[in-house]
C-alpha cells in the first residue's frame, strides 16, 4: 500500500471516528444515575430505555470496527477482532458481576444494560484514542 492511500484511508477513519466521538459526546448513553431513563416511571420503562441505548450504542460501535479492520493488514485485523471477541467476553463478565449485586431484584436489569451501555461507549472512546496516533504522527 502506498503512502497515498494510506494517508487517505487514515483521514476517512480520523473523520469516521471523530464524528462518532462527537456523537457519542451528546448522545444518551449513559449509566444508571445520571440520563433520561431515570425519568421513566416502570422498571420495564426503564429496562427498555437502556437497552434501545445499548442497541444505539453496539450499531456505532460494530460499524467502527468494521471500518478499522479494513485498514488493517491481515494479521493486525485478526488481531484486532480477537480483542475485540475478548473485550466482548469481558463487558459480559463485568456488567454480570456488577448487575448481581440486584439479583433477583428489579435493579438487576437495570444496572446491566445500562452498565453494557456505558461500556460500549467507553470502547468506542477507547478506539478513537488508540488510533488518534495513527492519524496525527508527529
Amino acid at each position: 500500500m502506498n503512502g497515498h492511500t494510506r494517508g487517505g484511508a487514515s483521514r476517512r477513519l480520523h473523520w469516521i471516528l471523530l464524528g462518532i466521538g462527537f456523537g457519542l459526546a451528546f448522545s444518551s448513553i449513559t449509566y444508571a444515575g445520571d440520563d433520561q431513563c431515570n425519568a421513566t416511571v416502570t422498571t420495564k420503562d426503564m429496562v427498555d430505555c437502556y437497552n434501545a441505548q445499548l442497541d444505539e450504542a453496539e450499531a456505532t460501535l460494530v460499524q467502527a470496527q468494521k471500518h478499522i479492520e479494513s485498514l488493517l493488514p491481515r494479521n493486525g485485523r485478526r488481531a484486532f477482532e480477537a480483542a475485540t471477541r475478548k473485550w466482548g467476553e469481558f463487558r459480559e463478565a463485568n456488567c454480570k458481576s456488577i448487575s448481581l449485586v440486584y439479583e433477583g431484584g428489579s435493579m438487576q436489569a437495570i444496572v446491566f444494560y445500562s452498565c453494557k451501555a456505558r461500556m460500549t461507549k467507553d470502547r468506542l472512546e477507547e478506539l478513537h484514542l488508540a488510533f488518534e496516533n495513527e492519524l496525527h504522527p508527529k
